[in-house]
């Protein structure tokens, strides 16, 4: 049985999402910048997060899962402006994540501060590039699926029939008893025991 194209790139758009969505979230939360000071007492260290440091990331990568539950169940430009959303959240916290890989311990030390102070400033950085390159790899699969449900998302079609209500049947919009008995629903509204035999 063959797959038609419109149900594989919709396939392929939520793979996107869901994978872009789960490796952005998973290098997010790992320790991008670990420091060390000394104060006047003590040595003291943090870890900095990509959550701590890029919030929007995280963001970014629960709408994205989020999206593969939306992007099947809506249509036409309501599908597509999800696919615009993700695709400019996505965008921005590519800009902030370049940002940091420009001067990862900078901008954990300037974190830091704001608790700590000027103590942050002479701190000792170790820096965990993996993980800030493994965010904007998931932040760019995102964006790709986001892409292609702007592109190709309005060729694709909704939930299954099976979950959409129907209307009233021609029996029952024609008053025929006969064919309108046949469903038990519409007897029970009627104040009818379905189960009775006519």
């Amino acid at each position: 049985m063959t797959t038609s194209a419109p149900t594989r790139s919709r396939t392929v758009s939520l793979v996107l999402l869901a994978a872009g969505g789960a490796l952005a979230l998973l290098a997010a939360t790992r320790t991008w910048v670990s420091l060390e000071a000394d104060d006047a007492l003590t040595e003291i260290s943090v870890s900095a997060t990509g959550a701590a440091l890029v919030p929007l990331s995280v963001a970014v990568a629960v709408v994205a899962v989020a999206a593969v539950v939306a992007v099947p169940s809506v249509r036409g430009w309501l599908r597509r402006g999800v696919g615009i959303v993700v695709l400019a959240l996505a965008g921005a916290a590519l800009v902030d994540v370049a940002g940091v890989l420009g001067d990862p311990a900078a901008r954990a030390r300037g974190w830091w501060a704001v608790e700590v102070g000027a103590v942050a400033d002479a701190a000792a950085a170790d820096v965990a590039l993996l993980w800030p390159v493994l965010t904007v790899l998931g932040l760019l699969v995102v964006a790709a699926g986001a892409t292609l449900v702007v592109v190709r998302g309005g060729q694709w079609g909704g939930l299954s029939a099976r979950y959409e209500r129907s209307g009233p049947s021609t029996a029952a919009a024609t008053g025929s008893p006969a064919a309108s008995n046949r469903d038990p629903w519409q007897a029970l509204d009627r104040g009818e025991d379905p189960t009775e035999p006519d």
